[in-house]
């Protein structure tokens, strides 16, 4: 599943005048034979365009762009896709213009095993993202065990730099990892100006989706519009169990699970079960191209309100809730598990009421 992380590249040697202008510049070098797979490739959030820059014969690379408040960059190297065939994310966050510098990288390696110094909101969190980065190549046996880790991790970081955005952004980027009963407390570190920036902001309606959604909570009713534009309410579906599948037209794990979702679909559907497919999509246009593609013969409708944090504290798709007939939250399951919880908490339920 494509994650919208940030991260940036950064490199080896000195300040330039565009730092000066209000950019970012990044400056790095490899080492390694990269076979011919000479690209970095840069994403951005706030739906900027996809970028690239290349390492030269000596191995380094530059990259510049202008900083605006919030913007994060996330790098790979087409090595990563095409040779090792697995991404861990570079990302870089930081708190103004300058300049990042990223020394002797090893292409085999990856990014983060490169020595990195310069604006020093980006350096801690790199730091920190580097950690991250060494637990999820251990393969911790559980997500429970994952998530310990890093609560330790990011509440100790916020807590050594509570005025620094990289403290907020780690909060954000790492939320999915977090316990939900240690946010609250992990936020209130945070100093009162970066409780008001845009990452702020969107962690305090997390936090407030985390206390709606909490398992043995009623779901709050909403509507949200269908393909038509029909609105549909979440309360026209009471009396069934219902499905909430977050996804969106981008995520492949989405896709990926839908077969499996029409299997079940099809065994339970009717009187007993109804799935509500809630897409995540930002550009209408994109959701709307994608349904005909997936075929799925649910209900489907766009979150054109931020609901999916306001009440259910998605950080991630896909993302699918279990809700009873009376609308009471039963489970909420991250990713696709075709064999999960989830599956067997349907295969109980019904395999319960058959016999009744």
């Amino acid at each position: 599943m494509k994650s919208k992380i940030i991260l940036l590249l950064l490199s080896l040697f000195g300040a330039t005048a565009a730092f000066a202008q209000g950019n970012v510049v990044l400056r790095g070098n490899v080492i390694g034979d990269n076979k011919g797979n000479n690209k970095v490739i840069i994403y951005f959030n706030k739906g900027l365009p996809e970028d690239s820059t290349f390492v030269g014969p000596d191995g380094r690379f530059k990259y510049s762009y202008a900083y605006s408040p919030g913007i994060t960059a996330t790098l790979y190297m087409e090595y990563d896709i095409k040779v090792r065939q697995r991404v861990f994310p570079f990302v870089v966050i930081t708190d103004g213009p300058g300049e990042l510098l990223l020394k002797d990288a090893n292409i085999v390696e990856g990014l983060h095993s490169g020595k990195i110094s310069g604006e020093k909101a980006a350096v801690d969190f790199l730091t920190l993202h580097k950690q991250y980065t060494q637990q999820k190549k251990q393969d911790l046996q559980s997500d429970s065990m994952m998530t310990v880790v890093m609560t330790r991790l990011v509440s100790q970081f916020v807590a050594q730099h509570p005025d620094s955005y990289a403290a907020v952004a780690a909060m954000r980027s790492y939320s999915v990892h977090l316990e939900k009963r240690e946010i609250s407390s992990i936020f209130e570190c945070l100093s009162t100006r970066q409780k008001q920036t845009e990452e702020g902001k969107a962690m305090a309606t997390l936090i407030g989706g985390m206390k709606r959604s909490a398992i043995g909570n009623k779901v709050e009713d909403f509507s949200l519009p269908n393909p038509d534009g029909k609105e549909i309410s979440f309360s026209s579906l009471r009396g069934k169990y219902v499905l909430i599948d977050f996804w969106a037209s981008w995520c492949g794990p989405c896709k990926a699970s839908f077969p499996h979702l029409k299997t079940q679909y099809a065994k339970y559907k009717g009187d007993r079960l109804e799935i509500l497919g809630i897409s995540l999509d930002q550009n209408k246009q994109a959701w709307l191209d994608e349904l005909p593609k997936q075929a799925l013969p649910w209900v489907q409708v766009l979150d054109n309100q931020n609901l999916a944090r306001k009440i259910f504290a998605i950080v991630g798709v896909p993302t699918t809730y279990l809700i009873s007939p009376d609308g009471e939250i039963l489970m909420k399951e991250i990713g696709f598990q075709p064999n999960g919880e989830l599956q067997k908490r349907l295969e109980s339920i019904f395999t319960r009421t058959d016999r009744q």
